[in-house]
């Protein structure tokens, strides 16, 4: 069974792989997790082909595989899927469920997906806007025990969202992150106790605006390779009640932007914006801190990120002791890196002060 799943709406995605992984597999004991850029189609064939425990299903969860292996499409020409990934989602045995996650799909190539495979699941999940963005606030509160009616819930989205919660910007698009709503709604649904009722007095006093903050002052502080100043920033932000989950999300996005715009330093961004669903916003930002950093570098964060944003999906990392370490390791590793670049200029300017 192929179950693909794609789109920019990454807690609806995560809750359903978490709904799959309860489903298919509660022990935990049959799945395997595939979230690194360099996990090969061979190595997925094979957790396809492994079977389950006493006859149990397997699932085997891969993040990003069409876009990583090639898939494309040219001018007018259909979307078309490289032969080694359609002759894997062929042969899929029925005891095995794959599911594929994909950030940034083409819609092409989701029905080129589903001409390889016609029993294929296929769903795409974007983040809703405007009134449909709305709705799902006031439905969220309900799922945390509380009440939030509409103009309430439009205070709410202005103070998080306010550039984008209505409709996409055309030049500058970054979606409302739903990690962070839902968090905000969890902690105004407790302080709405016992009545149970989120007021606009609620939202006032409880939620900080996008503007109050400043989410690349981590980003930052870990470019420079500075520990002190990149832990005194995470401490800000979960002092200001960001949760866990969504700074590593932000650490995960920026660095996977970071990793496309070193791996292509010709392209322009309009074109890899283009090409891989990153706002071109969020890209020249990027662009400015990218700077200081090489590939090598950038792919090894991006190793750790990922690393870690699979152990905590799995329940194999407490993210709330993990991420100080893991700070502190990419600020090591931007300090070493830097200090190798700035290295032979200092050695150049001394061997001009001796000559």
């Amino acid at each position: 069974m192929l179950i693909l799943l794609y789109g920019d709406n990454r807690l609806a995605i995560d809750e359903l792989v978490r709904d799959l992984r309860t489903q298919y597999d509660p022990e935990g004991f049959t799945t395997s997790l595939f979230s690194m850029p360099g996990d090969s189609i061979e190595a997925i064939r094979s957790a396809c082909l492994s079977p389950g425990f006493f006859g149990s299903s397997r699932l085997v969860v891969a993040y990003d595989l069409v876009a990583s292996s090639g898939g494309q499409r040219s001018g007018r020409q259909a979307a078309s899927l490289p032969p080694a990934l359609e002759e894997l989602l062929r042969e899929i045995p029925e005891s095995t469920v794959l599911v594929l996650v994909e950030r940034a799909l083409d819609a092409g190539l989701a029905r080129a997906i589903q001409r390889a495979v016609p029993g294929a699941v296929v769903q795409q999940h974007a983040t809703p806007r405007g009134l449909e963005l709305v709705e799902w606030t006031i439905e969220r509160a309900r799922r945390h025990g509380s009440t939030i009616d509409r103009w309430v819930a439009t205070r709410l989205l202005e103070a998080l969202f306010p550039a984008s919660w209505q409709h996409p910007s055309r030049t500058d698009d970054l979606p409302p992150d739903l990690y962070r709503l839902d968090q905000e709604l969890a902690k105004l649904a407790v302080a709405s106790l016992p009545e149970g009722v989120i007021t606009s007095e609620l939202v006032g006093q409880l939620v900080m605006s996008e503007d109050a903050g400043d989410d690349w002052a981590l980003a930052d502080a870990l470019a420079e390779g500075d520990q002190k100043a990149a832990i005194r920033e995470l401490e800000r932000a979960l002092a200001r009640g960001a949760q866990p989950e969504v700074v590593l999300g932000q650490l995960v996005s920026q660095y996977e932007a970071y990793a496309v715009l070193t791996s292509s330093p010709a392209v322009s961004l309009e074109r890899i914006a283009r090409e891989t669903g990153l706002s071109e916003g969020r890209l020249r930002r990027s662009q400015r801190v990218v700077s200081r950093l090489d590939r090598a570098a950038v792919a090894e964060a991006v190793g750790w990120l990922r690393r870690l944003d699979a152990a905590v999906k799995l329940g194999q990392a407490e993210l709330a002791d993990t991420l100080p370490a893991v700070v502190q390791r990419l600020a090591q590793l931007a300090a070493a890196q830097n200090g190798a670049t700035s290295q032979p200029r200092r050695a150049s300017r001394s061997s001009r002060g001796r000559s």
